[in-house]
C-alpha cells in the first residue's frame, strides 16, 4: 500500500506528461480525483448517474476490462495505448 501511495504521488507530481491506468474501480477513482487527464481508461462502464461526478474528459474514454466490466482485460489495447505506469491489485484465489 505505501508504495502505491508514493507511486500515485509521483504521477500527481508529473502528472502533465504521464499516462495511467488503474485495474481496479478503487485505483480508478483514486486517478479521476488526483489525475483525471493522466487516464488512457477505464475499468468499467460508469453509471448514467456516475457521469455527472464524472470529469467531461473521461466520459469517452474506453472501456479497457476489469473486475467490474464484465469483460476481460485487453492487454493487446493497454499497450497499444502505451501507458507510463498502471496500478493492478493483488488477488487472492481460493480453489476448494
Amino acid at each position: 500500500m505505501r508504495i502505491l501511495i508514493l507511486v500515485l504521488c509521483l504521477v500527481v507530481g508529473i502528472k502533465a506528461q504521464v499516462k495511467a491506468f488503474g485495474m481496479n474501480p478503487q485505483i480508478s477513482v483514486i486517478l479521476e480525483l488526483l489525475c483525471s487527464e493522466c487516464m488512457i481508461g477505464l475499468n468499467y462502464k460508469p453509471y448514467k448517474e456516475d457521469l455527472d461526478f464524472m470529469p467531461k474528459s473521461l466520459h469517452n474514454l474506453p472501456i479497457l476490462g476489469g473486475l467490474m466490466a464484465n469483460k476481460e482485460v485487453s492487454f493487446e489495447k493497454i499497450i497499444s495505448l502505451k501507458p507510463d505506469v498502471y496500478f493492478f491489485q493483488k488477488m487472492w484465489i481460493l480453489l476448494y
